[in-house]
């Protein structure tokens, strides 16, 4: 492994080098790791290294890989003996979407439930997704994309958080002034914003948009309130 990181030709480039290995453990007999190689260079030479150690989700030693600081990524061939630019696949809107949901720890049929779909069309994409990556797992697969910057999903929160344009736009439509009458004589009660909002059936952000932002309502504080 180090022969190959001290052949590499662009190492003033290259942020760290990863690898897989194989460390004794008195339980399982061995456990794979994860190594996270960081190398100072002086004059342009290797002479110190910052290590790092993590679980792996490889089951075999090796995957040799440089990072760069421009995110590329360079693979070791240990038949050719050579460094090559690794080939990634690109990843579907729809598969990087689960992956970032199976990210969050869920399963496969809360992510089809998530996205309204058959559970066994989320096992299809996964198994696309594992092809792709050559991995066969979900964990080496959510690892690996993470790694490669390929989960990242700008269009997922747009999906999941309604336009607040929208939202406000939309309680102030439902806001009448017989409801908000009825709203402040609860507070002005002491009543909480959530038992509210379940009375009269709103959202309780649409009663705290009222209090603090249009000031059409206005909350009664307690005694143990600065």
């Amino acid at each position: 492994m180090y022969a190959a990181i001290e052949q590499h030709e662009q190492l003033p480039k290259i942020d760290y080098f990863s690898f897989a290995v194989r460390i004794k453990n008195d339980v399982a007999g061995y456990i794979m790791v994860d190594h996270k190689l960081k190398i100072k260079l002086i004059d342009g030479q290797p002479r110190f290294g910052l290590c790092l150690l993590a679980c792996s989700v490889w089951d075999k030693p090796g995957h040799l890989q440089a990072h760069y600081t421009n995110k590329d990524i360079d693979e070791y061939a240990p038949k050719e003996k050579r460094w090559q630019k690794m080939k990634v696949k690109s990843l579907t809107a729809q598969e990087k979407t689960v992956l970032a949901i199976a990210k969050q720890g869920k399963t496969h049929k809360e992510i089809a439930k998530r996205l309204k779909v058959k559970p066994q069309t989320v096992l299809n994409i996964q198994s696309s997704i594992y092809r792709k990556l050559n991995v066969n797992s979900i964990v080496q697969a959510i690892t690996h994309a993470t790694h490669r910057h390929l989960i990242f999903v700008p269009a997922l929160n747009n999906r999941m958080k309604p336009d607040k344009k929208q939202v406000v736009k939309k309680q102030r439509r439902a806001m009448t002034s017989e409801k908000l009458q009825r709203i402040q004589e609860k507070l002005n009660r002491g009543e909480s914003v959530n038992s509210i909002a379940k009375q009269v059936n709103i959202g309780e952000w649409t009663i705290r948009y009222a209090i603090e932002v249009t000031k059409k309502l206005k909350k009664k504080h307690s005694a143990f309130e600065n």
